[in-house]
């Protein structure tokens, strides 16, 4: 910087008497998306047909809700209790396929576990069958860097997928301002970001501001009618798994989503939804209702990638998911505003800062809110930032708000905050800075917060009907 413009009536450019080396840098940008757990979804539930009557082992269907024996068996939930509907239903030869099957060449009347409905071939015992809706504990598995699925029907030991909403978008980065005169050998650096957007030296003589961003010619992905689908391997903790294996996290449509599993081809499609929510189930294909779900979805982004075409589903669509947020790099440009003031006043505000507070909230399922109540106890207006910055390493960044108050005037500012950790944490921290409009802090306070474990949905627990089922469909 050699000249600046005068601030006189000529406004005519003046030279410098020592020319000021001014860089600015900025890092890449990343968009980070706070995630809130939902619950967990089943990667593939299945129909297993156990089949009755017609001269096999079991004689008779039971699907009676009373029943403590039923032909499926009952799921049962964490504290024992049966699982509403998970008893599966019963299936039998209508009277008029029994009767074109035996008396005639045969019937075009389809079962749901193709039954033979020829009462000659069962020695005049009537043959059913039970339909039974099993949860699949098969969980991605890993061969060398991605997850793959050898086959279709592999299962093993695990916990279910993980749903999460996905908040707006963050932006961040970080800029790097360093000044230094001819006459002098001293650097003067300072750091900008959302969370710090304006900065001074110590001495107030150079000071900076981040004014904003310019938008760019593509807008950032827009997630609010998604759920991110993160797979849970055996053994891993809930920590690991949002660790690990990034570019196989999914997004699903929330359209293709059912929270209470009760509607049919659906992710999150259960019990209720498989016994009460088809029409004619005993006359539909075996595993009708079990469509698009989680292992679908998966299997054509694999095989769209095999093709060398763009996976739909997979987060690899829009670059790299991030360990415990979700977080996609900008590639496309985008410009930030900054305004650099050298030998600016040294008139500091007069300003008090009370107390910021934050309740227990629980990790990954809410948002925190931390409020802080500021007072310009000065005589004259004046503006402000608060940063809440040197937070614990679970807490996401917290972008900076700004304020301008009348003289004896108060505000009071809230801030979302958000934890990249499951686990219980009893001593979570922030420092809240006070800010006046020369950069200059000039109130400080800590803040202290608690969180709760993230209460991951727990998993059912199946009845062996391993010995009863004679057909698996996957």
């Amino acid at each position: 910087m050699h000249n600046v413009r005068g601030a006189d009536s000529t406004c005519q450019c003046r030279d410098l008497a020592q020319a000021l080396n001014v860089t600015i840098t900025k890092s890449a940008v990343y968009a980070s998306y706070p995630l809130i757990y939902q619950q967990a979804f089943n990667y593939q539930p299945y129909e297993a047909i156990i089949r009755t009557g017609g001269g096999n082992p079991i004689t008779s269907c039971n699907d009676d809700p009373l029943s403590t024996t039923p032909t499926c068996g009952w799921a049962t939930d964490a504290s024992g209790s049966n699982v509403y509907a998970s008893q599966g239903f019963c299936c039998s030869c209508t009277s008029s396929a029994l009767a074109a099957a035996t008396l005639t060449s045969g019937t075009n009347q389809q079962t749901r576990a193709n039954l033979n409905c020829d009462l000659l071939n069962s020695w005049f015992h009537l043959p059913g069958s039970a339909s039974c809706l099993r949860m699949d504990p098969l969980n991605y598995q890993v061969r060398g860097t991605l997850f793959t699925i050898p086959g279709t029907a592999v299962r093993a030991e695990g916990t279910p997928p993980h749903g999460y909403l996905v908040d707006a978008a963050r932006l961040a980065f970080d800029i790097y301002v360093t000044v230094q005169s001819n006459a002098s050998s001293a650097v003067q650096a300072l750091h900008l970001g959302p969370t710090e957007p304006f900065s001074a030296t110590p001495d107030a003589m150079v000071s900076a501001q981040l004014l904003g961003d310019l938008s760019s010619y593509s807008a950032m992905p827009d997630f609010s009618s998604f759920y991110l689908m993160i797979p849970s391997p055996a053994g891993m903790t809930p920590q690991q798994v949002l660790q690990s294996n990034t570019d196989r996290w999914m997004m699903i449509p929330s359209s293709g989503v059912d929270l209470t599993g009760t509607v049919c081809n659906k992710v999150g499609t259960s019990y209720t939804a498989f016994r009460y929510g088809q029409t004619s189930a005993c006359q539909q294909p075996q595993g009708s209702c079990l469509g698009n779900q989680l292992a679908d979805y998966y299997n054509a982004d694999i095989a769209r990638i095999g093709q060398g075409t763009t996976p739909i589903s997979f987060v690899s669509r829009w670059g790299a998911g991030g360990s415990l947020y979700f977080g996609l790099p900008v590639t496309s440009i985008l410009n930030s505003l900054v305004t650099l003031s050298v030998d600016a006043s040294t008139v500091a505000l007069v300003c008090q800062f009370n107390n910021a507070t934050c309740g227990v909230f629980q990790a990954l399922t809410q948002r925190g809110y931390l409020t802080a109540t500021v007072q310009n106890t000065g005589a004259v207006a004046s503006g402000y930032y608060v940063e809440v910055t040197n937070c614990s390493s679970t807490v996401l960044p917290v972008s900076a708000q700004y304020t301008a108050l009348v003289a004896q005037g108060t505000a009071s500012l809230t801030f979302d905050i958000f934890l990249t950790s499951s686990v219980a944490d009893q001593g979570l921290g922030c420092v809240v800075s006070l800010v006046n409009t020369l950069g200059a802090i000039t109130d400080v306070y800590g803040v202290s917060f608690a969180a709760n474990a993230t209460a991951f949905t727990p998993t059912v627990a199946q009845s062996d009907i391993s010995s009863k089922a004679l057909a698996f469909l996957s």
